[in-house]
């Protein structure tokens, strides 16, 4: 006699390091990392790539034909908490969010929702762990009022609606598995670039490593010197400057600096290097901060180089695996 019983089974997403292994053992490490920033490491989504086939193949016909489960999928997911309205409405506003959020005024004037409606529907995203609240470092402690930003850090989410969304009838007419993806990438700015989304999923990769990680074995928290210490993710925005990411009230009172840069250009890489610096200067810290760039590719001599005369920590792919 057989028992037989039915549950669901809770599959934690793969890293990184899992994902290449035994997913996609034959890719650059940069292409696994774009594949984790398209669908995170969740075993269902991972489990529709055809693996025999090259890198921009296996993206184009999982996420870019007509049979592709990514452009119906959203729904399966929202329909979990909201009901055939509630859809409708807090897809109008993930569609408005973009890859690096917006604040509550802004929602409002791109949607056209009465404020009431906006907000019950935000705080029910958030609460169900869709949106995030992110508010401006530096300026909460100088007690500005700039209002909270709304961000979606879902990889598959920020996918549909920045990649997905706005290519939907080429996506449904691509019936000849067409090569669309050369139509989303945008050469030669970079090697797998695509406009208003990857260099914020790369933040929100650099990120959701930093927060997710148990062990902390990626070698970024060992350069970081955060491997026993806990610490808080926060960012900062103003009109003049910008820091991606900021590893704050640590137990060794020492903030950190994060720049992501999503490229294989030397000269963007070297950009972010020289102009980290001078972001630094321009705010007051009891301790000097730590300073990293984080780049998705491995460093070349001179890119090391200037990281050194400018007392910056390089990250590099190796170390997020």
């Amino acid at each position: 006699m057989i028992l037989q019983t039915r549950s669901d089974i809770n599959v934690e997403p793969f890293s990184i390091a899992e994902v290449s292994t035994h997913y996609f053992p034959k890719y650059k490490l940069e292409e696994v990392m774009f594949i984790y920033m398209l669908v995170g490491g969740i075993p269902y989504y991972l489990n529709q790539f055809q693996k025999n086939e090259n890198f921009i193949q296996t993206i184009n016909k999982t996420l870019f034909t007509k049979e592709s489960i990514f452009y119906e999928e959203v729904d399966e997911i929202l329909r979990l908490e909201f009901n055939s309205a509630g859809i409708l409405t807090v897809k109008k506003i993930l569609a408005t969010l973009g890859i690096s959020g917006r604040i509550l005024n802004d929602i409002q004037r791109k949607t056209k929702l009465a404020i009431g409606t906006l907000s019950e529907s935000l705080d029910k995203l958030i609460e169900y762990g869709i949106v995030f609240e992110s508010r401006s470092f530096f300026q909460r402690q100088l007690e500005i009022k700039r209002g909270v930003k709304f961000k979606l850090k879902d990889f598959y989410l920020n996918t549909y609606f920045q990649i997905i969304k706005p290519n939907l009838n080429k996506i449904k007419r691509n019936t000849e598995n067409e090569l669309l993806i050369n139509g989303i990438f945008k050469w030669p700015q970079s090697f797998y670039y695509v406009e208003n989304f990857s260099g914020g999923s790369f933040e929100n990769l650099v990120e959701y490593i930093l927060i997710s990680s148990e062990k902390r074995h990626e070698g970024i928290f060992k350069k970081f010197n955060l491997v026993n210490i806990n610490f808080e993710m926060e960012t900062h925005w103003d009109k003049e400057k910008q820091i991606d990411l900021i590893a704050s009230s640590t137990e060794d009172k020492q903030m950190r600096l994060i720049e992501c840069k999503w490229t294989s250009s030397i000269e963007l890489i070297k950009s972010a290097l020289l102009n980290l610096p001078k972001k630094a200067k321009l705010f007051d810290f009891e301790a000097a901060p730590l300073l990293a760039v984080v780049i998705p590719i491995k460093a070349t001599g001179p890119i090391l180089e200037l990281a050194n005369q400018q007392n910056i920590i390089l990250i590099t792919q190796e170390d997020l695996i």
